[in-house]
């Protein structure tokens, strides 16, 4: 059988998954849904410019007792919902190996921990507010970004090649419409549910 390697599961996420699921789960794997939980509620809050309205204390605090929480409700809800929707691509996965699929792409949120500690090095607590910033600084916040582009793609063209080879897809491209149709489950109730709050007004 063939050996897990780390690098593979960030630069062959097909290769490694074939991988993983043969062998009993990796009990460290959760251990990267809990920091990439962390990590997302943090970004979440600075989009959010949480901290014009609450202490940067409180931000982190909070993060750090919802983000685990977090992480593991996504990896059970979006493993859910991709099985429910992966007979529209004819997929064969499994429930577990969904899930499992779902908790390692993860690792690129966990991995950026330290991007996000880079921004809060250089915004300090303005990372969490509506702050402007001068037109002379704009270079590193500039970087910043690409940064954090980078690594939400990674995460999604990870998981898509998981899908891919769990599934039996032929492209990654399959991979990435089945994490649509599962979003999509979330997303257009909630859309449908707005539009008839505001018809209702």
């Amino acid at each position: 059988m063939a050996e897990f390697d780390f690098l593979d599961l960030l630069f062959a996420p097909r290769r490694a998954i074939g991988v993983l699921v043969a062998e009993p789960p990796r009990r460290w794997v959760w251990a990267f849904v809990l920091v990439g939980g962390i990590v997302d509620c943090l970004a979440r809050a600075s989009n959010r410019n949480l901290g014009d309205h609450a202490s940067t204390t409180f931000i982190v605090v909070f993060s750090l007792c919802a983000g685990p929480v977090f992480g593991f409700v996504t990896v059970w809800v979006f493993g859910f919902l991709l099985d429910v929707t992966q007979f529209l691509f004819k997929g064969r996965a499994s429930p577990v190996a969904l899930r499992e699929a779902v908790a390692w792409s993860f690792v690129p949120s966990a991995l950026r921990l330290v991007l996000v500690a880079a921004e809060w090095l250089y915004f300090g607590d303005n990372l969490f507010t509506s702050a402007e910033i001068g037109d002379e600084e704009l270079a590193m916040p500039i970087v910043l970004a690409c940064g954090e582009i980078f690594f939400g793609l990674w995460r999604v063209i990870m998981l898509s090649k998981m899908l891919a080879e769990l599934g039996g897809y032929g492209s990654a491209w399959k991979g990435w419409l089945h994490c649509l149709a599962a979003g999509a489950c979330i997303v257009v109730p909630l859309v449908a549910l707005l539009l008839c709050f505001m018809f209702m007004r």
